[in-house]
């Protein structure tokens, strides 16, 4: 067996995962989503050809989060990890091998959100493990979370990531994130952008903040709130959408200073079947890319 998906589970936690992984000499890739009754730590040093892991710590994973010891990774082995936290911590004790990173936090769970220091505290020691992978893909909430912390004035590590890909609104409140990871990325050679419409400012709102004008200041760029981008999108006026892609490509372009490609993706964005919109927002690129190498993209 070389790949195996274990979903609304109650493991055994002293003996289930330990039987399973040594009957499974050459599995490749493990994928664990709604269970419970994980080993701590969850040891696949055994496991050497063990390359992708994902874990989906959704809904039922745990009974509460506060009661509950994280779930320790030790995969010294893995390639590639996958994973999204709602209302179980995570930490990485050893990922030595990771060259590609796949992070985002659910809103499932708004008691889990709640606690700003434990999830930023999280957040930072999962960066401080990542400083050498080449890839590295992160949705909204994760971006929020840096962006509290950055305007905190909380350290970040260095990256030497190649490959950036971000899922995310294009408002003021995950500027700041987006920023240090461009500043932290010295080495950045392609950054994507999805751009979604999905309600990403439940972290910030259950702590009782502004997520629309607590970051506001301190840029060159002016973002939209989350109310104005929704507007912008649903409306799809296109002197709106040029300001807009305009003041994000600016800011990526003047942040990654090594950048080879910019990639934006507009698919999940209403309106986008417009061709004429479209091609004309295709100008916008060559424009905005005259002074410098980089090739941009704009995704339909």
């Amino acid at each position: 067996m070389r790949n195996l998906t274990l979903s609304f589970c109650y493991l055994d936690k002293d003996k289930s995962m330990a039987n399973i992984l040594s009957g499974c000499p050459v599995l490749e890739t493990l994928t664990l989503f709604m269970f419970r009754g994980l080993p701590d730590p969850l040891d696949l040093s055994k496991s050497p050809s063990l390359r992708t892991l994902e874990i989906d710590c959704n809904s039922g994973t745990r009974i509460n989060y506060r009661d509950q010891e994280p779930i320790k990774i030790v995969g010294p082995h893995i390639h590639n990890l996958i994973l999204t936290c709602s209302e179980a911590p995570c930490t990485l004790v050893d990922v030595s091998s990771l060259t590609k990173a796949n992070f985002d936090i659910s809103i499932a769970d708004r008691a889990f959100l709640l606690n700003t220091d434990f999830i930023q505290i999280m957040v930072l020691e999962m960066l401080a493990k990542l400083q050498n992978i080449e890839r590295f893909s992160l949705g909204g909430i994760f971006l929020h979370i840096l962006s509290l912390a950055e305007f905190r004035g909380v350290t970040f590590p260095t990256f030497k990531v190649q490959t950036l890909t971000v899922e995310t609104k294009l408002v003021q409140s995950v500027i700041p994130g987006i920023t240090r990871l461009l500043q932290n990325s010295p080495g950045l050679k392609k950054f994507k952008c999805g751009i979604e419409d999905s309600n990403l400012d439940s972290y910030l709102y259950v702590q009782g903040l502004n997520a629309d004008q607590f970051l506001r200041s301190g840029y060159d760029e002016v973002f939209p709130t989350s109310d104005d981008f929704g507007w912008i999108m649903w409306n799809c006026r296109k002197e709106d959408m040029w300001k807009l892609l305009a003041s994000f490509i600016r800011m990526v372009l003047r942040n990654g200073k090594t950048l080879e490609t910019l990639v934006v993706g507009l698919q999940d964005i209403n309106g986008f079947d417009d061709a004429k919109l479209f091609e004309e927002l295709l100008q916008m690129p060559s424009a905005l890319s005259n002074n410098n190498n980089v090739s941009i993209v704009l995704k339909r």
